[in-house]
């Protein structure tokens, strides 16, 4: 197993043999790794243990990654620290004027192939699309915004929308 810094590999090294395999570990620093999400930040490094498979010109990426990211509640809006792991799956192909049936394989123009993108990619998918600090997180109060976990407020909930009351008898019958 390669220890590297920059998350590069040169396809070139494993093409030269069909079916080849090579695995390789990154330990990335948070501050290399481009996060497309508001509110979401790295806290530490991502580790991610991979595996190159040259299957006759197609490389067939594999592994996990592991991270942990600093976000908030979906309910009361605490800032959480929570592990991400994730199983990531790619193939590539090399020439710029290759064609393949296959949609999920991506062309690339050169055999040094960055990962950055794609690991930053794949800590995305990792992240729940409802991230509670626990499971049972009461939430903020919809009338004051009091944070429900730290202690109740004085709003009066059953205030309805006179549009909606005619709903409400409905559930009575």
């Amino acid at each position: 197993m390669n220890e590297n810094i920059a998350p590069i590999i040169n396809l070139g090294d494993i093409n030269k043999c069909p079916k080849q395999k090579k695995q390789y570990s990154f330990l990335l620093d948070q501050t290399d790794i481009p996060l497309d999400l508001p509110g979401v930040k790295l806290d530490g490094p991502v580790t991610a243990d991979l595996t190159v498979q040259n299957s006759d010109g197609i490389f067939e990426l594999f592994g996990q990654l592991s991270a942990k990211l600093k976000l908030n509640c979906g309910r009361c809006l605490v800032e959480i620290i929570k592990d991400v792991d994730y199983h990531m799956s790619e193939k590539f192909i090399v020439g710029k004027n290759q064609k393949h049936d296959d949609e999920d394989i991506i062309v690339l123009e050169k055999e040094q192939l960055n990962l950055l993108d794609y690991i930053a990619e794949g800590i995305e998918f990792a992240i729940d699309s409802k991230v509670v600090c626990k499971e049972d997180c009461l939430g903020l109060c919809p009338g004051c915004g009091c944070d429900l976990n730290k202690g109740s407020c004085t709003c009066d909930l059953e205030n309805i929308d006179p549009r909606m009351a005619v709903l409400k008898n409905l559930l009575k019958k």
